[in-house]
């Protein structure tokens, strides 16, 4: 569906006036033009990242609530909102250093699923969690990841971990927020 077609949507169920903030394989953003801090994200009927997300409650994850859904075509929709947040950047020190952290780690072990059988993948992320539990960062976010890993891993075998910058934010009180850090393959 076209963004433009998906903006009319937003606006239709949530009242807000939206300018479109980016998009993704799986995902278009939308940015209030009423709330600064209210983002509007359009997903596929096949895209359960968000609906994911939306079953964590812990402070490196952002809110996400089903607004909608609704039909176009031969597929689903569903409007999600959650809140907006920035880059992680060098200036934002802590959120910065975790996101560095995860990152670093992360590549340094998913080069093991090139080795490994797919149905072995569940161990590779929980090596990863566990090698996170050797480091300085926060027990709240390694629990962040974990349940985040098990509801994804309740959507079957075929999901990834990624932590590219535009995929995790941080909030206005400098905290770090995984915000689109699986996607299914």
């Amino acid at each position: 569906m076209k963004p433009a077609i998906m903006k009319r949507y937003v606006e239709q169920y949530t009242n807000h006036r939206v300018v479109k903030l980016g998009s993704g394989t799986f995902a278009t953003a939308f940015r209030s033009l009423d709330d600064d801090t209210v983002v509007f994200i359009v997903t596929r009927d096949d895209d359960h990242v968000k609906e994911i997300i939306s079953h964590v409650d812990n402070k490196y994850v952002p809110s996400m609530n089903q607004i909608e859904i609704f039909n176009y075509g031969h597929y689903d929709y569903t409007v999600w909102q959650t809140t907006y947040s920035d880059k992680p950047l060098k200036s934002h020190g802590l959120a910065y250093q975790q996101w560095q952290t995860l990152s670093k780690l992360w590549d340094s072990m998913q080069s093991r699923f090139f080795r490994t059988d797919k149905d072995m993948w569940y161990s590779v992320v929980a090596d990863f969690i566990d090698a996170l539990r050797e480091t300085d960062i926060d027990p709240e976010l390694i629990d962040a990841l974990d349940h985040i890993d098990s509801w994804a891993s309740a959507f079957g075998p075929n999901y990834r971990l990624e932590f590219p910058r535009n995929n995790v934010g941080v909030t206005p009180e400098g905290r770090l927020q995984l915000r689109d850090i699986i996607f299914f393959r």
